[in-house]
């Protein structure tokens, strides 16, 4: 294994000798499909650097002075089919942890954004055994031909619908899956510590301030990269319901293919923008001055929304027990930025947590029992 891995190493040196690419270079395909900056670029690659695992076996007191020890395995021969909405990310930061664990991977990038799925297929066995990794370009008969196989653990982020196409495969073989998808989960705003109108206006600022008054312009707002979801997305826009609800934004570009920041307000929770997954710059809130916890339970029990419920600030401590949307209590910026802990939720959303390091570490065999006396 030690020879592979210095094998590889030597052959990642000696592209990017050769070649001189610079970041710049390397994701330029990229760049020009969904027009990131560079930072953006720079900052992605960071993110997905940082591996971390945590070997800590503890035992309690009654076992002194036995010590424990995880002997971990690499599971075998892993797929992993990447989501189109995030291509390179979302095909990479799997990649990393299964080969950092001793695994052969499978790669199958979305074949939506076709730039970028021809850039991973042309650059990663650049810098990476083809023995080891392999990327297999292709639609939706090209997943099915290879969810057919006996693998020994499938990477899957997508939509629910195909989630339980691939689990419904999965299971003849008792395959491992991590099944990320995607879902609602509303934002809770405590109206005593920010008034509700305060909110808008800010976001509206804030919006101004990070895409510049003319948002929908392509240097200033990543556009859609496929015109079936653009059109998807304008769609929604053209619903008189939601039309009118407008409070900011709502102008596109349909030659570029980008859509302003949008914010709604006041929309029924069974029109389809409040039932369906956006994927895109619009923002439906729904105003509910709650009075009993009830009805805030109900609104998330049917998986309806993605909104801002305004409700009296007595209600937090309760807010654990009924919503089980995902990371809905204290403040998900904070969780955003913390890698090691879980962005998951008990529906529909994920099998298994979403965090970098969660993945990872599911990469590997259930550890052996390893006890031994501490002389």
């Amino acid at each position: 294994m030690a020879k592979q891995e210095d094998r590889i190493a030597a052959k990642a040196i000696r592209v990017r000798e050769k070649t001189g690419a610079t970041m710049e270079e390397l994701f330029a395909e990229e760049m020009a499909e969904q027009e990131d900056s560079v930072a953006e670029a720079r900052s992605e690659e960071k993110i997905l650097m940082i591996n971390r695992g945590f070997l800590l076996t503890r035992l309690s007191l009654g076992f002194f002075p036995v010590a424990g020890e995880v002997l971990p395995k690499p599971l075998g021969v892993v797929l992993i089919l990447s989501s189109w909405n995030n291509p390179i990310s979302l095909a990479l930061d799997p990649l990393i942890g299964v080969v950092a664990t001793g695994n052969v991977v499978v790669l199958k990038p979305s074949e939506l954004p076709p730039a970028c799925s021809v850039f991973l297929a042309n650059t990663i066995p650049s810098y990476m055994d083809d023995k080891a990794v392999m990327v297999v370009e292709g639609g939706a008969g090209v997943g099915k031909q290879l969810l057919d196989q006996k693998w020994d653990k499938i990477f899957f982020t997508g939509s629910p619908r195909v989630g339980r196409i691939v689990m419904s495969i999965a299971v003849k073989h008792l395959t491992h899956i991590t099944l990320e998808s995607g879902g609602k989960c509303p934002i809770v705003i405590h109206s005593r510590l920010s008034p509700f109108q305060m909110q808008i206006e800010l976001m509206k600022m804030t919006i101004k301030r990070f895409h510049g008054y003319n948002p929908k312009e392509p240097k200033n707002m990543a556009r859609i990269v496929i015109k079936h979801y653009f059109e998807r997305l304008y769609g929604l826009l053209q619903d008189p319901v939601v039309a009118v609800s407008i409070v900011n934004g709502g102008s596109l570009n349909v030659e570029k293919m980008t859509i302003e920041p949008t914010i709604l307000l006041d929309l029924p929770l069974d029109v389809e923008i409040m039932t369906e997954e956006i994927f895109g710059p619009l923002l439906p809130d729904f105003i509910a001055r709650l009075m009993i916890l009830r009805e805030l339970e109900k609104v998330s029990d049917e998986e309806d929304m993605s909104t801002i419920p305004e409700f009296d600030i007595n209600h937090i401590t309760n807010l654990h027990c009924p919503l089980d949307n995902g990371n809905n209590i204290g403040s998900s910026n904070h969780l955003l930025s913390e890698e090691d802990q879980p962005l998951s939720s008990v529906d529909q959303g994920t099998l298994h947590n979403a965090g970098v390091v969660q993945k990872h570490l599911l990469s590997y065999k259930a550890p052996p029992a390893e006890l031994s006396i501490r002389l």
